[in-house]
């Protein structure tokens, strides 16, 4: 192994922090993902309005389709 400095053992060596996983999404990133859940979220129920026989549907039936779609989208953002 060369004498030179760039190849010393010690670069060559994983630091604990290189080793543990810290970092987490930044705000921007979970705010999109949320972003994306809710656009999910109405368009799936106005596809549901579109093909019902009787397009009657409760604010709380769809709040529910939004608020679970919304924490999906929130969940699914990639964690770098």
């Amino acid at each position: 192994m060369p004498s030179d400095a760039r190849y010393s053992l010690a670069r060559m060596t994983p630091t604990a922090s290189a080793l543990v996983r810290t970092s987490s999404p930044g705000m921007g990133t979970v705010v999109g993902g949320l972003l994306v859940g809710l656009a999910y979220a109405v368009a799936l129920r106005a596809w549901m309005r579109f093909i019902s026989s009787e397009p009657e549907f409760s604010w709380s039936g769809t709040g529910y389709i939004v608020g679970i779609f919304a924490v999906l989208g929130t969940m699914a953002v990639p964690h770098e």
